[in-house]
C-alpha cells in the first residue's frame, strides 16, 4: 500500500536512514482477507562523496504469489567543507611582518560520523615587503576526496617602519647675548622605538641660525632626517636672544664741594659707558657733559648732567652736584692793639681805619675798609673808648672786631701858688687875719682841666690865751682825689 518513491537523501541523512515498514493487502475480507507489512531491506551502501542504495520489501503469501517493491535511494556528497573563521585582510606594522608565521587555518563541513569532513591546513606564505611597507599574502587550500578544493588568501597590508621621533627635544631657550655667542647645539637623537630590521635610530647635528646684536635677536636651531622611505622629521628650537647687559657708567664722579675759585675754573669731562662685554655684546661710548652753572660771589652749585642712548636705546643719566663755597671770608688785616690815653687824647681820639681782604682773586675777591665805630664811656675819671670794627660781606659773613681803648683820670691837679709858710702872730692879728685864696690847677685843656682856688678853713682856733691855729686849704676832685695844705699860725 502506497510504495515510495525514489528519493535523494543528504550524505547525513542517508548515515541515519531506516526503512519504513510497507504495509499490503488483497483488500479481500474474511478468510480470503490477506494483509500485513514486510520490513524493508537495505541493499549496498553509499559513500561520502555520495551514490545509493536500494530499499527491497518482499512478501510471498501462501499461495506462492511473490509481492516485491524496489525502492532507489539516491545520496548527495556530503556537504562541501568551509573555513572555519577564515582571517580577513589585516594592515600590520613592519614589525609584525618581520615576525609573522604561517597559520593554522580550521576546515569543517559540519558533518558527523562518516559524513563529517574536518581537519586544518597550515597556510603558506608569499612576501613582498621591506621596512618602507609592501605586501604579505597567506593561502591555505584544500582538496577533499571529493574532489572539491576550498582556498582562502588573506592580504596583509605592512605599514612602512614607524616614523622616527625625537629623543627629548629641547624646549626653546632664551640665551643671553655672551651665551649665544658661544652657543653649539647638541646632537639630538631620534629613534621609532622599533626592534630588529624595522628600527630607525641616530642622532644629527643641529644647524644654527643666529640673527643679532648687542640689542638682542632672535635664532634657531633645525634637526632634519629623512630616512630611507622618504620619512622627513624635522625639529625647530626656537633661540631668543636677550639684549646685552645694559651698560654702566664707569667711575662716575660723587658729589663734590669745591672751593670759590677751584669752581670758576672748572671744566667737567666726559664719562665712558660700557657694559664689560666683548665682541658684538659689547655696548660702550661716552657721554658729553652739559655744565649748569647756579653761583654767585656766595657760591651757589654747579649741577653737570650727563645723558645719552645707546645704540640699544638705553638711556643713560648721571647727575653730579658740585657745591660750591662760599669765598673765604675775609680777615682784617693789621689789626691795631690797644693802648692807654690820656684825658686830653680821648677827647679827639680816632682809631686807624681797617684794612679787610680774603687774599682770593677775581669774583671770589672780597676785600674794602672799614670805618671804626665808637663807643665812650669815660668822663674826667677815666674810662675807656671801645672802637668797633664790623663788615658783613654779601654772603652774611660777618667780621668784627673790637678795641678797648683805656683813658687815664685826667691829671690831678696842684696848687699853682706858694703856700703860705707858718706864721705868729699876736692876738690881735690873728683877729682879723684872713687866709688867701689858694689857686690850684691840673693843666688840662677843655673837658679834662680842672682849675680854681679854694679858701683857707681855720681847723683849729686858739684862745684868749694864745696858742696854735691850723689853716687849711683842701679840694677834691669829682674823681676822688685830694690836694690839701695847712698852715700853722702861733697867736700870742
Amino acid at each position: 500500500i502506497n510504495p515510495p518513491a525514489d528519493l535523494t537523501l543528504s550524505c547525513q541523512e542517508a548515515l541515519n536512514y531506516q526503512p519504513n515498514p510497507l504495509a499490503y493487502s488483497n483488500e479481500l475480507s474474511g478468510n480470503c482477507l490477506d494483509e500485513g507489512s514486510v520490513e524493508g531491506i537495505i541493499i549496498g551502501e553509499s559513500e561520502v562523496c555520495g551514490g545509493s542504495f536500494n530499499v527491497q520489501w518482499t512478501y510471498t503469501d501462501e499461495c506462492g504469489n511473490t509481492l516485491f517493491h524496489e525502492q532507489v535511494i539516491t545520496v548527495a556528497p556530503t556537504d562541501e567543507p568551509q573555513w572555519i573563521n577564515p582571517p580577513s585582510d589585516q594592515t600590520i606594522t613592519c614589525e609584525s611582518a618581520f615576525e609573522i608565521q604561517p597559520s593554522m587555518l580550521e576546515y569543517s563541513n559540519g558533518a558527523s560520523g562518516t559524513c563529517a569532513i574536518a581537519g586544518n591546513v597550515t597556510g603558506t606564505l608569499t612576501q613582498n615587503f621591506n621596512t618602507c611597507g609592501g605586501v604579505i599574502f597567506q593561502d591555505w587550500t584544500w582538496t577533499d576526496s571529493c574532489g572539491r578544493t576550498i582556498a582562502h588568501r588573506q592580504v596583509l597590508t605592512v605599514q612602512p617602519q614607524a616614523p622616527a621621533e625625537w629623543i627629548n627635544p629641547p624646549v626653546d631657550l632664551t640665551l643671553t647675548c655672551t651665551e649665544a655667542d658661544n652657543y653649539t647645539p647638541e646632537l639630538l637623537s631620534f629613534s621609532n622605538g622599533a626592534i630588529g630590521g624595522c628600527l630607525i635610530e641616530g642622532s644629527v647635528e643641529g644647524v644654527l641660525a643666529i640673527n643679532k646684536d648687542a640689542c638682542g635677536g632672535s635664532g634657531t636651531v633645525t634637526w632634519t632626517y629623512t630616512d630611507d622611505c622618504g620619512q622627513r622629521i624635522e625639529y625647530v628650537q626656537q633661540l631668543i636672544i636677550l639684549p646685552s647687559a645694559e651698560a654702566a657708567i664707569i667711575d662716575p664722579p660723587g658729589d663734590i664741594s669745591l672751593s670759590c675759585e677751584a669752581a670758576a675754573s672748572y671744566q667737567p669731562s666726559t664719562l665712558l659707558y660700557s657694559n664689560g662685554a666683548n665682541n658684538s655684546c659689547l655696548v660702550a661710548g661716552e657721554l658729553t657733559p652739559n655744565l649748569i652753572r647756579n653761583t654767585n660771589s656766595c657760591g651757589g652749585d654747579l649741577t653737570v648732567i650727563w645723558s645719552g642712548t645707546t645704540d640699544c636705546g638705553q638711556v643713560l643719566e648721571y647727575q653730579q652736584v658740585i657745591t660750591v663755597l662760599p669765598p673765604e671770608p675775609p680777615v682784617f688785616i693789621s689789626l691795631p692793639i690797644a693802648r692807654n690815653l690820656s684825658c686830653s687824647e680821648a677827647e679827639n681820639f680816632e682809631a686807624p681805619v681797617l684794612t679787610y681782604s680774603n687774599s682770593a682773586t677775581g669774583i671770589c675777591l672780597v676785600e674794602g675798609t672799614v670805618e671804626p665805630s665808637y663807643t665812650i664811656q669815660k668822663d674826667a675819671c677815666g674810662g675807656e673808648i671801645i672802637a668797633s670794627w664790623t663788615y658783613t660781606d654779601d654772603c652774611g659773613t660777618a667780621l668784627t672786631y673790637v678795641l678797648a681803648y683805656p683813658v687815664d683820670p685826667a691829671p690831678t691837679p696842684v696848687w699853682t701858688e706858694n703856700i703860705p709858710s707858718n706864721l705868729t702872730l699876736t692876738c690881735t692879728d690873728f683877729e682879723s687875719y684872713i687866709p688867701p685864696l689858694l689857686n690850684y690847677d691840673n693843666g688840662a685843656k677843655g673837658f679834662c682841666q680842672d682849675s680854681g682856688s679854694v679858701a683857707g678853713v681855720l681847723i683849729q682856733t686858739p684862745d684868749k690865751c694864745g696858742g696854735t691855729a691850723i689853716v687849711e686849704w683842701r679840694y677834691t676832685t669829682t674823681c676822688g682825689e685830694t690836694i690839701q695844705e695847712r698852715q700853722t699860725i702861733t697867736v700870742t
